[in-house]
Formats: structure tokens, C-alpha cells, sequence
């Protein structure tokens, strides 16, 4: 679906002020990153295609988003290639101990998700 939604609707805000779509998924990378490093009990090395603890806390006051934002293609590039690593750790590590942290983070995924289809769906009407 994302990939029929114009470049201007993947970066802009509805009214409402939430989140862009570009931006939502760069909030999926940053989560990735901050919810498998607590997981793994590291502090992750950002990727500069997300947001940092910084960019996050300014992010959640809803500034305009800027011109030399990276696309939605190299977010989810992005956001794939920290995620194969990510499967890779979980599949060497005991499961003891995982599965609350996976479950919580699941469902932070899937309720962006909800959010990234509804915004692509007001898009394409």
C-alpha cells in the first residue's frame, strides 16, 4: 500500500498533527533499536535513518518535519537490516526471559502499523 501513497503524502502530517507515515516508521526503527537493546542489554548504536533518544523526545513535540529527511525506502531498508540482526541474536539466545519483552514490543509494532495503514488509507482517497 505504501508504495502507491505519493511522496508528499508519505511525509505529511494529517490535521490532526500526529505523525507522517515516514515519520511513524522512523519510529519503528528507533524502537527496534531501543527495545531489543534493553533485550540484549546494550546500548544500541543509532542508526542515523531512525531516531536517537534526543530526536525521539523532539519528535514527540511534533516539529515540522524537514527537507532532508531520508526516504521511506531507506527507513525500511534500514529498519530490515537492524531487524535480521535482531532475529539472528534472538535465535542464540535461551528464550527464558524473552517472551514478555517480545510480546510488548509486538504489540508496539503492530499498534504504529495500525496507524502507518490508516494514514496510507486517508492517502489514497
Amino acid at each position: 500500500m505504501l508504495a502507491q501513497l505519493p511522496e508528499a503524502a508519505i511525509s505529511h502530517r494529517p490535521p490532526s498533527g500526529e505523525w507522517s507515515v515516514l515519520e511513524n516508521v522512523r519510529h519503528l526503527l528507533f524502537a527496534e533499536q531501543a527495545h531489543m537493546g534493553r533485550l540484549f542489554r546494550e546500548r544500541p548504536t543509532w542508526s542515523p535513518l531512525g531516531f536517537t533518544p534526543e530526536t525521539m523526545r523532539a519528535a514527540r513535540k511534533l516539529p515540522l518535519a524537514g527537507t532532508d529527511d531520508p526516504s521511506l525506502a531507506e527507513v525500511w531498508a534500514e529498519w530490515d537490516r537492524i531487524h535480521r540482526q535482531t532475529i539472528r541474536r534472538l535465535k542464540a539466545m535461551p528464550a527464558t526471559g524473552t517472551e514478555d519483552a517480545l510480546t510488548r514490543h509486538l504489540r508496539h509494532l503492530r499498534a504504529h502499523i495500525a496507524v502507518i495503514e490508516r494514514l496510507g488509507r486517508q492517502a489514497l482517497m
